[in-house]
């Protein structure tokens, strides 16, 4: 296993192989993605509490497997905050629970956790195969090899990974911890893989496997990977595609703009697409809010789009004489401070669905930083202002928040004339 924990010897794992081929029944550990467990193909019932501490104590055994764990860096694993005394009794409690689950149906005996010196171990007798731990081994032979033989390890290892590593226990600190490494190895993994497929022009498959990589790890910049795929296919249109709901749901979800690599791979995209034809109505229709449903309430867009927005609105508005307002809404305590980065990041998420409800189609926001908002107003005045922050007031506080918590400042977007502009 990676991490602090011990591997399973490669003579291990030779060794369930050769007792599986000789007809020997297997024990099957799935925890990447998922937890299960299943035995001669059939489904184990762990219980309906995946997350209990036997069950957890078991599964840190599956991934070490092979090796002794000592009773008391278990406790400590699994009880950090316990007394020595309580950790002990919890420890005993959960071996004879797993003992007496696995022992239940006659398939293994008592033994089946063997406990010796203070030191627990899953008994080697009874065959495992972990996938977490196999995909690893995989890993490790594809260092060694080369050409087609790395590619296919890779690809096995590639396709092994369903996901994170427990994904039901994966606030508890040892998980944590093991989660992070076998992310690395997985990374590693893909990239290595993606060399391979570009080297051999294999774009097709190459796009599969970023793809895969996208859904299991949705913000880590998989979708470069699938861009280029798409655009060493010519598939130039549906790489343009995949960047508008990347940057649709980096901005809705997790409130991130598109990185520099993807913002170099548009670059390179809008050079192809300029010399292909396409129909004005179709471009309209990219152009366009993805449903009806977005385009109700004010707009909320990324800061560099608002700074874009606000500038072409100030423009028209020194053109047309209409009056625009700045509004800054700002998140703050009793006392009128403004409230840390973290409690700000709590609470703002109300806040912009407030501003979102109240406001008009034609009004535009975003999160300037942590707890602050700031919403261009169309067509109003500072009085005007005033009644708008307090129906967002009335918004916040129907969605829990308190009127305590708001404060607003509204400032004229012209301030003075620019002969410049007058001029246009």
């Amino acid at each position: 296993m990676t991490g602090k924990m011990k591997k399973q010897d490669m003579s291990m794992s030779e060794k369930n192989k050769s007792e599986t081929e000789q007809g020997k029944k297997q024990l099957c550990v799935n925890v990447l993605g998922e937890f299960a467990v299943t035995f001669d193909g059939k489904p184990v019932s762990l219980g309906k509490k995946m997350t209990a501490k036997y069950i957890q104590m078991f599964q840190i055994l599956m991934l070490n497997q092979g090796h002794q764990e000592s009773k008391k860096r278990l406790a400590a694993m699994l009880y950090p905050y316990e007394s020595l005394s309580n950790q002990n009794n919890s420890m005993n409690n959960n071996i004879y629970r797993l003992r007496k689950l696995f022992s239940a149906d006659g398939s293994f005996q008592d033994d089946c956790i063997q406990v010796s010196d203070g030191s627990c171990q899953w008994n080697e007798d009874y065959p495992v195969q972990v996938d977490a731990l196999l995909f690893e081994h995989l890993i490790q032979d594809a260092d060694k090899a080369e050409g087609a033989e790395k590619r296919r390890l890779l690809h096995q290892a590639w396709k092994l990974y369903s996901g994170e590593l427990l994904p039901l226990n994966s606030t508890e600190e040892w998980v944590i911890l093991e989660s992070i490494s076998y992310k690395k190895l997985y990374t590693r993994c893909v990239k290595e893989l993606l060399d391979c497929l570009n080297e051999e022009q294999d774009y097709r498959e190459a796009y599969a496997v970023a793809t895969r990589a996208a859904m299991i790890y949705p913000f880590e910049g998989w979708q470069v990977s699938q861009m280029d795929s798409l655009m060493a296919l010519e598939e130039y249109e549906s790489a343009y595609r995949l960047y508008q709901n990347t940057v649709k749901m980096y901005m809705e979800e997790a409130d991130m703009d598109p990185s520099q690599e993807m913002l170099d791979r548009l670059k390179n995209l809008s050079t192809k697409l300029q010399g292909t034809h396409e129909d004005l109505r179709k471009i309209r229709e990219n152009l366009a809010e993805v449903t009806k449903k977005t385009e109700a309430g004010a707009y909320y867009c990324a800061y560099p789009g608002f700074v874009d927005i606000y500038r072409l609105t100030r423009r028209i508005a020194i053109r047309n004489g209409n009056s625009v307002y700045l509004m800054q809404c700002m998140l703050v305590n009793r006392q009128g401070i403004p409230f840390s980065d973290k409690v700000a990041r709590e609470r703002q998420d109300v806040v912009k669905e407030a501003i979102q409800k109240t406001l008009r189609g034609g009004d535009a926001f975003t999160l300037y930083k942590d707890g602050i908002f700031l919403i261009l107003l169309n067509n109003t005045n500072e009085e005007n202002c005033g009644r708008v922050f307090q129906r967002i007031i009335k918004s916040y506080e129907s969605l829990g928040g308190s009127r305590r918590n708001l404060e607003y400042r509204t400032t004229s977007v012209i301030e003075q004339k620019e002969p410049e502009l007058l001029g246009m």
